[in-house]
C-alpha cells in the first residue's frame, strides 16, 4: 500500500511539474520517490508482491531511465523464478494436484513485451533452449501450459503493430509446444488485428500437427470454420464468442478439413479399430461421427472433393457406430 501511494504521488508530481515546464526536475524527483520505495523491499516481502512492485517500478521508469527500468524487470524475473523454485518443494495447493499460483515469470515477460517485444522473444528462446536441455528431468505440464498461454498472448498482441515478431512468436509456439486450447483464443485475438498473420499461423499450426490426436485438431476448428463451440464433440469442449463480422477463410478451412479427413480416414480404415468390442465406441469414432454430422449443413459451400470425402467418411463412421451398438 505504501508503494502504491508513493507511485501515485510520483505520477501526480510528474504531471503537475510538467505543466510548469520543468520536466527534468519532475522526472528526477519522481524517479527518486519510486526507486527509494523499491530499495526498501526486503527479504520479508512476499515474492509475488515483490514481483508486482518491481514490474510497476520498471514500467514507471521506462520512459525516464530505460537502463534502470531494465534492471528492475530483470530483478522481477529473478524473483519470480526463485518463487517458482520454492513452490516446487511444497505440496500442491489443492486436492486436484495443481498449484493455484500463476507462473510469475510469465507475468514479468508479458510486462516486458509491452515495452520491448524483442527482449521478450529472446527470453522465451532462452527458456525453450533450457527446456530442451532439461527434457525429461523436470516435466511440469502446468508450467508448460502457462508458458504456451503467455507466448501466444504476446504473439497475438503484436499481430497488428509488429507482424514479423508476431509470426516469429507463433512459430516458436508451433515448434515447441503441443497443440492445446490456448490456440482457440490466440488465433481470434490475432485476427482482430491482422487477419493475414492469424491465417498463416493457423495453416502452419495445422501442417505441423497433421498427425495430432483428433481432440487436438478440433482446437483449430473454431477459427477454421467459424464455429463458436468447435466442430463436433470434444472431450475438452470450449465455447467462445465470435465477432459477427468474422468470415471463414477458404484456405484455412480447406487445410483444416483435409487434415481432419485424412486423420478420420486413417482411423476408419485401420482393421484394429474395426474389431473393437461391441458397445465400446472410442472417443475417436465419436469425435469423427459428430464432426461429420456437424459438417452436413456446410457441404454445399465446400469444394466437391471435400464433399465426396465427407460423404464416404460418414458412411464408414455410421457403420462403426452401428457395429458398436
Amino acid at each position: 500500500m505504501t508503494f502504491l501511494l508513493a507511485l501515485l504521488l510520483a505520477l501526480s508530481f510528474t504531471n503537475s511539474q510538467a505543466q510548469d515546464n520543468d520536466p527534468l526536475c519532475s522526472a528526477e524527483f519522481a524517479r527518486m520517490i519510486v526507486e527509494q520505495q523499491a530499495s526498501e523491499l526486503n527479504l520479508n516481502t512476499e515474492k509475488p508482491k515483490k514481483v508486482r512492485i518491481l514490474i510497476a517500478v520498471a514500467d514507471f521508469l521506462w520512459d525516464l531511465d530505460q537502463p534502470a527500468a531494465r534492471k528492475y524487470f530483470a530483478e522481477a524475473r529473478r524473483t519470480a523464478i526463485e518463487f517458482r523454485e520454492e513452490l516446487k518443494s511444497k505440496p500442491k495447493s489443492n486436492d486436484s494436484g495443481f498449484n493455484l499460483e500463476p507462473d510469475y515469470e510469465m507475468t514479468v515477460i508479458s510486462a516486458i513485451a509491452k515495452r520491448d517485444p524483442k527482449w521478450a522473444e529472446a527470453i522465451f528462446r532462452e527458456i525453450l533452449n533450457k527446456a530442451v536441455d532439461d527434457k525429461g528431468t523436470n516435466s511440469d505440464d502446468d508450467l508448460t501450459f502457462l508458458r504456451l498461454n503467455a507466448l501466444l498472448s504476446i504473439a497475438s498482441a503484436n499481430a497488428g503493430t509488429n507482424p514479423d515478431l508476431s509470426l516469429k512468436l507463433f512459430r516458436l509456439a508451433i515448434a515447441n509446444f503441443r497443440l492445446d486450447n490456448p490456440w482457440v483464443y490466440a488465433l481470434f485475438d490475432a485476427a482482430k488485428q491482422n487477419r493475414a498473420v492469424a491465417n498463416l499461423a493457423a495453416i502452419e499450426l495445422l501442417q505441423k500437427n497433421s498427425d495430432a490426436d483428433l481432440s487436438q485438431l478440433l482446437y483449430v476448428s473454431h477459427f477454421a470454420l467459424g464455429l463458436p463451440n468447435g466442430l463436433g464433440y470434444s472431450r475438452a469442449q470450449i465455447g467462445i464468442t465470435i465477432d459477427e463480422n468474422f468470415t471463414v477463410d477458404p484456405q484455412v478451412r480447406d487445410t483444416f478439413l483435409n487434415i481432419f479427413l485424412s486423420r478420420a480416414e486413417n482411423y476408419l480404415s485401420n482393421p484394429a479399430n474395426i474389431t473393437r468390442q461391441p458397445g465400446t465406441n472410442s472417443f475417436e469414432i465419436i469425435a469423427i461421427y459428430s464432426a461429420l454430422e456437424a459438417l452436413q449443413p456446410m457441404l454445399p459451400s465446400l469444394p466437391a472433393e471435400i464433399q465426396r470425402r465427407v460423404a464416404i467418411a460418414k458412411m464408414r463412421a455410421s457403420s462403426f457406430m452401428a457395429k458398436s451398438d
